[in-house]
């Protein structure tokens, strides 16, 4: 019961946000998005962290659950990559490839993850 930490999380979250645009902007939108995603990775570890506090679930535990997701984001984070080589940096034709990463890592989900695929339908209204 402290929405407090909540909150200060997400005031520096969004006053780093606004920073990292701030301070990087003049370098392009290529090296601020880069930016944001690096602040935005750290951010959400601290998140994490904060979480497995809060909820005194236990660190090693908790981050177990978590981890158990990470050789399938270095594999996304290549494909994204790979979608932003293939297109040449286009700021649109490589999001818009990003598309299919994103709907095979969903897939996987859904396919190999049986608890979360659960509650990604329960979110869904059809759980």
């Amino acid at each position: 019961d402290k929405p407090q930490v909540g909150m200060w999380w997400n005031v520096f979250h969004t006053l780093g946000r606004v920073g990292v645009i701030w301070f990087v902007a003049p370098y392009g939108a290529l090296t601020t998005i880069a930016a944001m995603s690096v602040f935005s990775f750290v951010m959400w570890i601290v998140w994490v962290h904060l979480l497995a506090w809060l909820l005194g679930a236990g660190y090693g535990r908790f981050y177990g659950t978590v981890l158990k997701f990470a050789p399938l984001w270095v594999l996304l984070a290549g494909a994204f990559t790979g979608c932003l080589m293939m297109t040449q940096g286009n700021l649109i034709w490589g999001p818009v490839l990003s598309i299919v990463p994103g709907l095979i890592y969903i897939a996987i989900v859904l396919r190999f993850y049986p608890n979360e695929a659960e509650m990604a339908w329960k979110l869904a209204g059809r759980g």
